[in-house]
């Protein structure tokens, strides 16, 4: 089932008085290509997808971001409570080093895929999909490449999935 497309999350939140949508937050020194990609492609999401309790995508400077269990990450989602606000931080500051390797728009997509990753974890939360680590991982890097690819042909663009994600 497309943890994107799937309704459970009506039989908690069609009546709930929470706040809805998709807000991005930009820390300072996040630079203007990705800005301008990640509130363009917001616009799109939302207009195509719904999201019934607001996630928070925070889009750091740094290069990684660090988890609560120390570990070193690329992107991260996290959750609380049924009704409490998830949020996702997505690191940038590899690109412009990205960017002389692959090109700006690869280098800038690429950092959008890890956007997309979390999303697809926010929707399986959201929900209920009860899956193991690795099963929700699977989906999340298929539901990367099928929502990135989805955006541009909108757009009329392409985009080869690089290699090392």
């Amino acid at each position: 089932m497309n943890p994107w497309s799937a309704k459970n999350y009506r039989k908690i939140y069609d009546n709930s008085a929470v706040r809805t949508g998709i807000a991005l937050r930009f820390e300072k020194g996040v630079h203007g290509d990705i800005k301008l990609l990640f509130t363009d492609f917001a616009k799109w999401l939302r207009k195509n997808y719904h999201f019934p309790i607001r996630v928070t995508v925070y889009v750091k400077e740094s290069e990684t971001i660090t988890l609560m269990n120390g570990n070193i990450a690329w992107g991260s989602f996290r959750y609380f409570d049924t009704f409490d606000e998830p949020y996702i931080r997505i690191p940038t500051g590899d690109y412009l080093d990205q960017a002389e390797i692959e090109g700006k728009e690869n280098a800038a997509y690429t950092i959008l895929s890890s956007f997309v990753h979390e999303l697809t974890h926010y929707f399986q939360w959201i929900n209920q999909f009860e899956q193991s680590d690795k099963s929700s991982e699977r989906q999340a890097n298929y539901y990367r490449n099928r929502i990135i690819d989805l955006y541009l042909n909108e757009k009329g663009k392409s985009y080869e999935q690089p290699k090392h994600i």
